[in-house]
């Protein structure tokens, strides 16, 4: 299997110094253009973004395999007044890349370079460009405004396929078609200064697929059951601070503001099945990989493997799905109760539900460990 990275750093072609960088810069009296006539709607930011970009270069895969060669589940809880609930890891996309060895690249651009000149060279050549982006600043999202700011997250991921004038076009999971934003608007939300993992005009890319690039499925899969393990399972893993969830959960009241107690529980109900995380925290996303890699499977060790782990994925998934609806009914409750210990109640009973979370992840580390 080929296995090529290619790094930003080895093209000085896409790097350019800019004293003074402005977002007039993005614009361009030219179109610049991808094929976008096979974008697709996902489930997840940064799954779908890659599934765009790496349809117009030329491949063939399915978000689920993405998320299924990026070994993508994992699991943060990030306290605040709207406390956070990841179902990924952060590193998806280079296990993606690193099991299939399809070439790509990524850059943060460094004090004093332009942020569009890399976006501009590689768009003038027809290939798109995955952009990390706050949320916040793409008013196709928010009824034309800008977002409140309790919705800023630096970690959210589009693909733009056009930029006419000031105009730039870009698709972004859930929506069918292009989205039209000013490039004004598109710089600010690559530029912001959130708190909330800020993007730092971050980008990416995938090169054409090469005559000679081929993928063994096989391989890939049991590469990925591996390399899922390995990030789960290491000392320091995110299947260890999973098990501190529950009691996090059952003191929400603690850190989590009285005003903004209901809002908060619906927002952590969201996190886990509605804001781009595919449903049932990534785990439904991941199962649909699983079942489709087992259909097509023929060795007869990873058949195996396959059938030990669906089950035990397809729990977790139903698991989370229950967390999500406790959120939920907490938070209509939570509307109406005006005293702490009510809160304290609620907050309980959503961790006996974050409990049952811990047991199916468990589960399913046990069932890996068999493998």
């Amino acid at each position: 299997m080929k296995k090529s990275i290619i790094c930003a750093s080895a093209l000085p072609a896409l790097l350019f110094s800019c004293a003074a960088p402005a977002w007039k810069e993005a614009s361009s009296a030219v179109a610049l253009e991808a094929d976008y006539s096979m974008i697709r709607s996902g489930g997840h930011c940064e799954s779908s973004a890659m599934l765009n970009a790496l349809t117009a270069c030329g491949y063939e895969f399915s978000e689920e395999q993405i998320i299924g060669y990026g070994a993508a589940p994992g699991f943060l809880y990030e306290k605040g007044n709207f406390p956070f609930i990841g179902g990924r890891n952060l590193g998806m996309r280079e296990s993606f890349f690193g099991i299939t060895g399809v070439s790509w690249g990524s850059h943060i651009p460094v004090p004093g370079e332009s942020p569009w000149g890399g976006v501009h060279e590689l768009l003038g050549r027809g290939v798109p460009v995955m952009l990390r982006v706050d949320m916040r600043y793409l008013p196709y999202r928010y009824g034309g405004k800008t977002g409140p700011s309790y919705m800023s997250f630096g970690w959210h991921w589009v693909t733009l396929f056009r930029i006419d004038g000031d105009r730039a076009w870009v698709s972004d999971t859930e929506y069918d078609g292009l989205q039209e934003i000013r490039l004004k608007d598109l710089d600010r939300a690559r530029r912001s200064a959130t708190k909330v993992w800020p993007p730092k005009a971050e980008f990416a890319w995938v090169e054409p697929r090469s005559a000679d690039w081929r993928l063994d499925r096989q391989a890939a899969t049991a590469g990925a059951l591996e390399a899922f393990v390995d990030m789960a399972d290491v000392p320091g893993g995110w299947l260890g601070s999973l098990k501190a969830f529950p009691s996090d959960v059952a003191a929400l009241d603690e850190y989590v503001p009285a005003y903004l107690f209901s809002p908060a529980l619906a927002y952590m109900a969201a996190s886990i099945e509605r804001n781009g995380t595919g449903g049932a925290a990534f785990r439904s996303l991941y199962l649909g990989w699983l079942e489709s890699e087992r259909d097509s499977a023929t060795d007869s060790r990873l058949v195996a493997a396959l059938d030990g782990l669906i089950p035990a994925v397809r729990a977790c998934a139903a698991a989370w799905t229950s967390l999500a609806a406790a959120f939920d009914e907490a938070s209509s409750k939570a509307a109406t109760i005006r005293d702490g210990s009510g809160r304290r109640a609620l907050a309980e009973r959503c961790a006996k539900s974050a409990e049952a979370v811990v047991d199916a992840e468990l589960l399913w580390a046990l069932s890996r460990s068999r493998q």
